[in-house]
């Protein structure tokens, strides 16, 4: 199935609670709001089974559950991963959410693999080494986050829901690197304890409101508290903003970039003042478009050419001392 913004390139995979799909994608959906992008991306689409659940709110709300504990999950992952416990992301990251089910990105590799091999020199089966098992598994377990259940199928003894990413694996190899991220969340597959997730979440703010310039609401609510630096920043940013983030100088541009191109036309081309402003316009604008046909029109790109607006000021200054009708006889004597 093909449209403007997605292309479902095939099934992936199929368990008992959901099937999940392969998408080429731009346009990302998170209930009633879109987000797209500039380039296609390809994501994994988890769809829980219509059949066995009652109703579409049922639906619903499992579907979101799925994709909440799949958030919490790669949230405590991206801290551990900036604590520097481990150097390599086992979670997928969450892309969109729908009525059917959830995105995320997908992972490249194999699934799963035989947790033994066979040792030639002491003629006996051991475990794989999987990287960062210990560790990953130690810190998720104590915060309440079961990484590693349901990762055995019991008739086969073969590992599931882990995604080795290594570009080449043996049959029977001896480690595993850290190149793995962990799949399905679940509600038969993963197990969460709340209460644990909870109270790790309020021990970190505690951490927290024990720094020096930062504090912590009886909410729960995270804030910087006000220093001198801070306050003139606040003081400082208003002031800028006021004078110099404000439609009165696109008024001004705008305006003196017109006057600029009716000068020129009446010159024919001569006034020397009316062309480099409109050079300098004609900069700007290009700056601008270039910029909305290849990437978001965010305001830091502009940056580099803000100059424009200020100077417009001066310009026009200067056209309104240099008036047309002075224009005009300068322009007939060179006649």
């Amino acid at each position: 199935m093909q449209t403007d913004n997605f292309e479902e390139i095939c099934e992936i995979g199929h368990g008992g609670e959901a099937t999940v799909y392969i998408h080429l994608r731009r346009v990302f959906p998170f209930f009633e709001k879109m987000f797209k992008t500039k380039r296609d991306f390809v994501v994994s689409y988890r769809v829980l089974h219509k059949v066995k659940i009652s109703s579409n709110e049922l639906l619903i709300k499992r579907s979101f559950s799925e994709f909440l504990k799949h958030l919490i999950a790669k949230k405590v992952d991206d801290y551990f991963l900036r604590k520097g416990y481990y150097k390599y992301p086992h979670i997928p990251r969450l892309l969109g959410f729908d009525i059917n089910g959830y995105y995320y990105e997908f992972v490249y590799g194999l699934e799963g693999y035989y947790p033994l091999y066979f040792d030639d020199k002491d003629m006996n089966w051991n475990p794989v080494a999987l990287n960062d098992e210990r560790i990953s598994s130690s810190l998720f377990h104590e915060i309440g986050i079961y990484l590693f259940q349901d990762i055995v199928e019991p008739t086969s003894n073969y590992v599931k829901n882990l995604i080795i990413e290594e570009p080449y694996i043996s049959l029977m190899p001896e480690n595993i690197s850290s190149l793995w991220k962990r799949i399905d969340f679940g509600v038969k597959s993963l197990k969460f304890d709340y209460e644990k997730i909870k109270n790790f979440y309020s021990d970190e703010i505690k951490k927290s409101s024990g720094m020096e310039y930062i504090s912590v609401s009886d909410s729960g609510k995270t804030e910087i508290n006000p220093t001198i630096a801070k306050s003139f920043y606040e003081s400082y940013e208003k002031i800028y903003n006021l004078l110099f983030r404000n439609l009165l100088w696109l008024l001004f541009f705008a305006i003196t970039f017109s006057i600029s191109i009716y000068r020129l036309l009446k010159s024919r081309m001569t006034d020397t003042d009316a062309f480099i402003f409109f050079l300098l316009g004609i900069l700007f604008i290009s700056k601008a478009l270039m910029v909305s046909l290849v990437e978001c029109s965010l305001e830091r790109y502009s940056y580099t050419v803000e100059f424009v607006y200020y100077f417009s000021l001066p310009f026009f200054i200067l056209f309104i001392r240099n008036s047309p009708k002075n224009l005009s006889i300068k322009t007939d004597i060179l006649l």
